[in-house]
């Protein structure tokens, strides 16, 4: 149900434009973490940088080096970028899949779905709350 709700809300409203900046960061601190390790190359020739254009660049039309080139000297791309993603729903549904998805953690008291365990959930709140 968790996953449900967060996949309902995601899809009635766009993704937040900190949400896009924290993913592209994100992609970007990998990718540089990697060209430190190695000495040579550049942002798209990393794991990083395949990786973020086989999941989430075809859908904008950028790869990581031009998302870099945008964060730090054009704000204005930049911002018409995070504009674009947000309007495409194949890179809403990557970032779900991918990115938020894994990350819903659901609860493990709950069982089932019925009106028992409900019940016993609330009844155990209720008892809890008049003893005080």
């Amino acid at each position: 149900m968790a996953l449900n709700l967060t996949i309902q809300t995601t899809i009635m409203q766009k993704l937040s434009p900190e949400l896009i900046v924290e993913l592209f960061e994100k992609y970007l601190g990998m990718a540089k973490e990697e060209l430190y390790l190695a000495n040579h190359g550049n942002l798209d020739e990393t794991l990083a940088g395949k990786e973020f254009s086989k999941k989430f660049g075809q859908y904008i039309g950028v790869n990581l080096s031009e998302v870099f080139d945008m964060l730090n000297y054009d704000p204005d791309k930049f911002s018409k970028l995070v504009s674009a993603a947000q309007n495409s729903q194949e890179f809403m549904k990557t970032v779900l899949v991918h990115e938020i998805g894994p990350k819903v953690s659901l609860n493990p008291l709950v069982y089932s779905s019925n009106n028992h365990d409900l019940f016993e959930m609330t009844d155990t709140t209720q008892i809890g709350r008049a003893h005080v």
